[in-house]
């Protein structure tokens, strides 16, 4: 992860391990590609490098999602508001689509999370400019941003910093857990 020597441990998923890197490349987590033909370079109908973007996998579609994030150019950083999807499934061409539907508007530092209750994925936080953003978007199978009304606010401890987060448990039971820069982990409960 970025210029730490964060790796997968020995022993992790082959095919090979993808890593999923904090966003001051401190922490890493571990998971594999769901295909065995190794990695592929896409050099066009791909995002552009970004800072400070936005990812999350959809194990039940096999779908990874990248949204947001600021892009440099030469009049300095632009912030997106764009969500380009990558279909990581064995049986699918491993493209990039870029999906036009841009409800969240422009976004930095949010988390994203996969929820297995509703076959969504929850868009968390993040920056708009200075401002805090502290909204939480749902993103359903058809790729449609909504509010979502079953979740409540951010806690006050989780606005105004760069988030990850991870929803744990099952469809009836689930819990959003975010962390923060700080290492500080804040249970928010969903269910």
């Amino acid at each position: 992860c970025g210029a730490t020597t964060q790796m997968c441990p020995t022993g992790a998923p082959a095919n090979p391990p993808v890593v999923a890197c904090s966003g001051d490349g401190t922490q890493a987590v571990c998971s594999a590609v769901p295909y065995d033909t190794g990695f592929v370079e896409r050099s066009s109908g791909r995002p552009q490098p970004r800072l400070h973007w936005t990812t999350g996998l959809s194990d039940a579609h096999q779908l990874l999602y990248v949204y947001g994030g600021a892009v440099p150019t030469a009049a300095g950083d632009k912030t997106r508001a764009e969500l380009w999807v990558l279909d990581v499934g064995a049986a699918s061409p491993q493209k990039w689509t870029h999906v036009r539907d841009q409800s969240p508007g422009a976004l930095e530092g949010a988390a994203m999370a996969a929820d297995p209750a509703g076959k969504r994925m929850l868009l968390i936080g993040g920056r708009k400019g200075s401002a805090f953003a502290p909204d939480i978007w749902a993103l359903d199978e058809q790729h449609t941003w909504s509010t979502p009304s079953d979740i409540p606010p951010l806690p006050p401890a989780a606005q105004g910093v760069d988030l990850r987060a991870v929803i744990v448990g099952s469809a009836t039971n689930r819990r959003l857990v975010l962390f923060t820069p700080t290492s500080k982990t804040l249970v928010h409960w969903v269910t």
